[in-house]
C-alpha cells in the first residue's frame, strides 16, 4: 500500500479545493462573529467563568497599527547587492520581499477603490485584508466585508492565485441549468451566480488576465438584490490597477537587468510592470541556484550513473524552484530520482509526519537522518520492483529521493552521499 504518495496526492487535491475551503472558512468566521454579537446582546461572557481574573498590569486601551509592507526600494537595492556578491539565496529572498511589497501596494489601492458602503451595509475597516506571498500558489488576495444586522457582504479580489483559477473555471461551461446556479454577465464580464437554497448567494466573475472577483451575500432576499450590490464595484477600476497596459520590454535579460528594470518601473509607479520584472528576475536567480545544486550532486551513486542529459531545473508558479536528477544502472533496472522543490505545497504534509512520530509510525513509516537532517523513510508495501522513498524538508524546501529496485542497504548508503546540508544552505 502506497501510503505517503497517496497522502501527498491528497494534499495536492486539497490545494485545488481552495475556493470552496475559503468559502467555508468565511462562513465559519461569519458564524463566530454572529455568535459574539448575540452573546453581547444577551450579556453573556464567552470566557470561562471559572478562569482566574486577568492581571490588571496591562490595562492600556491603545490599539496598535498594522505592520507596514516591505520596502520595495530597499529590497531591490539589497537584491542587486546580493547578486553582485553571488549571494543568490539572499537575492532570491529580497526579490520575493520586493514582489510582496509591490503586491501589497496594489492590494491597498484596490481596497481604496472599493466602496465604503454597499446596499446600506457599511464596511468593517478592521476586517479589510490583503494577502501576498510574493510569488506562489496564494498570489494576491484582497477582501472587504460589509455588515448591517443579519445582512453581510464579502467582496474578494484574487490575482495570480487559486481564486483566479477558480474564476477561470467559472467562465467556462461549468454552470448548470438548475435553480441554484446560473450564468450571468456583469459589466461586460461573464460569471456565475450560486444560491445555497436559503439566503446566501455567491457571484464569481473572472476578469483581467488572471484575476477573479467573488461577491458573497448573506441574508439577501433574491438575486436582484445581489446584482444591485454588485454594481457598487467597478471591475474596470480593479483591472486598471492590476494590469499596466504598456509593455516593459524586458525579454531576454539577466537577473541584474530585470532588477534595474523593476527599479525604473517602480519609480514610475507602474506597479504591475514592476511585479513582472521582479518575477522574471526571480526566475533567472532560480536558474542559477538550480544549476549550482545540480553541480553539487555526485556524478554517480554506487554503480548508478547520473543521466545528466535529463537534468532539469525550472522556476514556475507555486512549486518555486524545481530540480531533478536521475541515476540509472547500466541495464537501467535500478533507478534513483533526486527531486527538490522550493515553496512546495507538499511540504506541510511531510513536516506533519516528522513533527508527529505517532502519525509516522501509524502510517508504517520511520524517521531517519541524512547529513544531520531528519527525513521520512517509506518502503512501499507490496511494490514490485522494490520502491523506497525518503523525504527531507528544511524551511520551505522539500528534497525527495525515490529509489526503484535498490536494496534498503544501498538506499541508505546512497542517501548519505547527497550533500543535503550544502544544498539547503544554498537555497535557504
Amino acid at each position: 500500500m502506497k501510503k505517503v504518495p497517496q497522502f501527498l496526492a491528497m494534499c495536492v487535491v486539497m490545494l485545488f479545493l481552495v475556493p470552496s475551503t475559503t468559502h467555508a472558512q468565511l462562513g465559519t468566521l461569519k458564524r463566530r462573529l454572529e455568535k459574539k454579537i448575540v452573546d453581547k446582546m444577551l450579556g453573556e461572557d464567552e470566557s470561562d467563568t471559572n478562569a482566574p481574573a486577568e492581571s490588571s498590569e496591562n490595562t492600556s486601551t491603545t490599539k496598535g497599527k498594522k505592520l507596514t509592507p516591505p520596502s520595495v526600494t530597499d529590497n531591490l537595492s539589497n537584491a542587486l547587492t546580493a547578486l553582485e556578491a553571488s549571494q543568490y539565496a539572499n537575492a532570491r529572498y529580497d526579490i520575493k520581499e520586493a514582489t510582496r511589497g509591490v503586491e501589497l501596494e496594489i492590494g491597498y489601492q484596490i481596497l481604496e477603490a472599493m466602496p465604503t458602503q454597499v446596499s446600506g451595509l457599511a464596511y468593517e475597516a478592521d476586517e479589510d485584508g490583503v494577502v501576498s506571498t510574493g510569488i506562489g500558489f496564494v498570489g494576491l488576495v484582497i477582501s472587504r466585508t460589509y455588515q448591517k444586522g443579519s445582512r453581510q457582504i464579502t467582496a474578494t479580489v484574487g490575482n495570480n492565485s487559486a481564486l483566479g483559477a477558480y474564476g477561470m473555471m467559472l467562465s467556462g461551461n461549468y454552470a448548470t441549468n438548475d435553480d441554484n446556479q446560473k450564468s450571468v454577465t456583469v459589466q461586460g464580464n461573464r460569471g456565475t451566480l450560486f444560491f445555497d437554497g436559503g439566503n446566501e448567494y455567491r457571484l464569481g466573475i473572472p476578469f483581467a488576465q488572471s484575476s477573479a472577483f467573488v461577491l458573497e451575500c448573506d441574508g439577501f432576499g433574491d438575486e436582484a438584490e445581489v446584482m444591485a450590490a454588485m454594481e457598487a464595484f467597478q471591475l474596470s477600476t480593479f483591472e486598471a490597477l492590476l494590469m499596466d497596459k504598456t509593455s516593459n520590454a524586458t525579454a531576454n535579460q539577466d537577473a541584474n537587468r530585470y532588477l534595474k528594470t523593476a527599479q525604473t518601473e517602480y519609480n514610475g509607479k507602474k506597479l504591475d510592470n514592476t511585479r513582472v520584472a521582479l518575477q522574471q528576475a526571480l526566475a533567472e536567480v532560480d536558474k542559477i541556484i538550480g544549476q549550482q545544486i545540480l553541480e553539487m550532486l555526485p556524478a554517480a551513486l554506487g554503480d548508478l550513473q547520473a543521466v545528466t542529459t535529463q537534468d532539469s531545473h525550472t522556476s514556475a508558479g507555486f512549486t518555486g524552484i524545481y530540480i531533478q536528477r536521475i541515476y540509472e544502472s547500466a541495464d537501467k533496472s535500478e533507478r534513483i530520482e533526486v527531486n527538490l522543490m522550493n515553496d512546495s505545497p507538499l511540504l506541510a504534509g511531510v513536516t506533519t509526519f516528522l513533527a508527529s512520530p505517532l502519525i509516522a509510525v501509524a502510517a508504517g513509516n520511520k524517521v531517519i537522518k541524512v547529513d544531520g537532517y531528519k527525513g521520512m523513510y517509506e518502503k512501499e508495501e507490496g511494490s514490485d520492483p522494490l520502491a523506497i522513498n525518503i523525504s527531507i524538508p528544511s524551511n520551505q524546501t522539500l528534497l525527495t529521493l525515490n529509489f526503484t529496485k535498490v536494496s534498503e542497504t544501498n538506499a541508505n548508503t546512497y542517501a548519505q552521499q547527497i550533500p543535503v546540508g550544502d544544498i539547503f544552505a544554498l537555497i535557504k
